[in-house]
């Protein structure tokens, strides 16, 4: 009996420090937890600590690199299913701003941003660009007297902006704003490098808009989703149906009016019997 007793009590002490050793555990995997969300919390309040601070465009390198992180929050926050368009369209906006759009009519001026950043996130999406310490800082660029650098391989250039409201900043020029278009279709054939942006010109020029769940499009057979003059099958046969529509209220309209016309004669003819 002493040597069962002295075995149990082996037996509860074994386990006691087995509890011991997964409650330690587990108070560790919460305290990392919850560094872990207060890190991405601090870099969450960040911008809206200072929502009115312009992206940082104050060399190729980080004109580069705000480019791209503010493209990628945006398509990011598009895809899953952010409710709050102001958020999105504040990271659209910064990413705009990467871009030298002053050659561009002011009428049209967000809708040639907005596809320019969608067209260039989908180029740089594609091809090979250096690390960013490869790519020249404020102080490389000041040290060899360099007023534009370009994307190795490409024609994409980031300048310096030697006159008006953005004098000072390095911006993507604006004749490489002016043939993204080409860049795109250039590229179009090659596939996305991991963990960036698929998919975010497509689905911006074939997407539903506001009016047609995206859930909806998406649930078409792929026919209807194929591009065609830069417009998806479905969007040709919806254009068609409103117009198909269009063209009988307004015949309807016209019979009716004509109609009305012709009892309103018949009357005064009448009348005047």
């Amino acid at each position: 009996m002493p040597e069962t007793s002295c075995i149990n009590r082996k037996s509860r002490n074994k386990n006691s420090g087995y509890r011991c050793l997964f409650q330690i555990q587990s108070k560790l995997t919460c305290f990392c937890y919850l560094i872990v969300v207060w890190l991405i919390s601090m870099g969450a309040t960040t911008i809206e600590r200072y929502p009115l601070a312009p992206p940082n465009t104050d060399s190729p390198r980080t004109t580069l690199k705000s480019f791209i992180e503010m493209a990628d929050k945006a398509h990011r926050l598009r895809i899953s299913g952010e409710r709050k368009t102001n958020v999105i369209k504040y990271y659209g906006n910064r990413a705009i701003r990467c871009l030298d759009l002053s050659k561009v009519a002011p009428f049209v001026l967000e809708d040639v941003g907005i596809t320019s950043v969608l067209l260039l996130k989908g180029v740089l999406d594609r091809i090979e660009i250096p690390p960013f310490e490869e790519i020249p800082d404020r102080a490389a660029m000041k040290e060899k007297k360099y007023k534009k650098w370009v994307i190795p391989n490409t024609e994409i250039n980031i300048a310096l902006v030697e006159q008006g409201p953005r004098l000072g900043e390095y911006l993507f020029t604006a004749d490489t704003v002016d043939r993204l278009k080409s860049f795109y279709e250039q590229v179009e054939h090659l596939p996305y490098k991991p963990g960036v942006s698929v998919g975010a010109y497509e689905d911006y020029i074939l997407g539903s808009g506001w009016m047609i769940p995206g859930s909806l499009i998406h649930a078409l057979p792929q026919f209807f989703k194929t591009k065609f003059y830069e417009q998806a099958v479905w969007q040709w046969l919806g254009m068609l149906l409103v117009l198909s529509v269009g063209a009988a209220i307004a015949m309807l309209v016209f019979h009716w009016t004509r109609r009305k016309a012709s009892h309103k004669n018949d009357a005064t003819a009448i009348d005047e019997v």
